[in-house]
């Protein structure tokens, strides 16, 4: 039988709600994946995933371990199936469990079209048992070792998700799509020192002689930050906000992280250290499905009226405010705010 879109996944519930035991062969997982067995009664399932490729979140089978104590769960680097297999019916098809190798999870596959064949012939069963006995001898126990690298892996893979939305203003776009990537706001309030114009100078010279083609007269930079505090990706996305009075604030266009620039600590007749961007468009650039009008009136109020905020709230629990924030914090804010 053919089953797809909303039928697939209650194909898979009404399957699983009857089995005794189930053998599944899926290869990405994510969050929220140990709600399938909600109605599953049988023995602890036997699990094939693949972490080595970023589209596991090894949170989804820390879960599952947590949830089915018995449950053995192995991994195989290079399986991309999609095999729930029970005694007595099966379903072969083109969904992963609650994500998918894209880095996309939980509601964020809403919508996305699938397809599956739902058997419950003798010889395809015994056929599909027999592939799968093979698989399991193939796989791999997991290790803690196994989960540290997927952790790695598919935060990367996070990062650089597809886009579900597109919009012409940022002010339009939804908080989840910023989630776990590497788009920031930095604040800052003072210009660069003279020390640091002339550090900057220096290095824009220093890279026209041998003819960087990556950053040359695009660089700029930042003075006076801990190294920990600007983020170093080169792909990251920078969009500086420079904070000139309480009530007044100028956005400048994007920036990204210069690999292997920056100055480590400086002696005090050096001035603050100086970290590099370039105002180049670089990769991160291109992934953008959004624009923003750098000095419309609506931008200025909303982000005058977070800044408010986030003055305050450091204020009032006496901690060093942050100036370098993730988008989908400044996002999640308006979200709330009323009306």
């Amino acid at each position: 039988m053919l089953v797809h879109d909303d039928k697939y996944s209650k194909a898979m519930s009404e399957l699983l709600s009857d089995a005794q035991d189930v053998s599944m062969a899926v290869a990405f997982w994510g969050a929220g994946s140990e709600t399938i067995f909600k109605n599953y009664k049988g023995k602890p399932p036997r699990i094939i995933c693949n972490l080595a490729l970023g589209g596991t979140n090894p949170k989804a089978i820390r879960e599952l371990k947590k949830k089915w104590k018995g449950a053995e769960i192995r991994q195989l680097d290079n399986l991309h199936a999609k095999l729930v297999l029970t005694g007595s019916g099966m379903i072969v098809g083109s969904a992963n469990i609650s994500s998918n190798g894209l880095g996309l999870e939980d509601g964020e596959t809403a919508g996305f079209r699938e397809l599956g064949i739902v058997s419950k012939d003798a010889k395809q069963l015994e056929a599909a048992h027999t592939w799968f006995a093979k698989l399991w001898k193939a796989s791999d126990e997991i290790e803690e070792s196994h989960l540290i690298d997927a952790q790695r892996a598919w935060e990367e893979r996070r990062s650089a998700r597809p886009w579900k939305t597109r919009s012409r203003s940022l002010l339009d776009m939804p908080s989840s799509e910023f989630q776990q990537r590497e788009i920031y706001f930095v604040i800052y309030r003072n210009l660069l020192s003279k020390s640091a114009e002339n550090r900057l100078e220096e290095e824009k010279s220093k890279l026209a002689n041998i003819s960087h083609p990556q950053y040359g007269n695009t660089l700029d930079a930042y003075e006076g930050w801990r190294h920990d505090e600007l983020p170093k990706d080169p792909d990251a996305v920078i969009i500086p906000i420079h904070w000139i009075a309480d009530d007044k604030v100028k956005i400048f266009p994007v920036q990204h992280p210069c690999k292997g620039l920056g100055d480590g600590p400086r002696s005090p007749d050096e001035g603050d250290r100086v970290d590099f961007v370039t105002n180049e468009q670089g990769p991160g650039a291109l992934r953008l499905p959004f624009s923003f009008p750098n000095n419309g009136k609506r931008w200025k109020m909303e982000i005058l009226s977070w800044l408010k905020f986030l003055k305050k709230r450091a204020r009032n629990s006496k901690e060093a405010p942050k100036f370098c924030i993730p988008v989908h914090e400044f996002l999640e804010w308006r979200e709330k705010q009323p009306g």
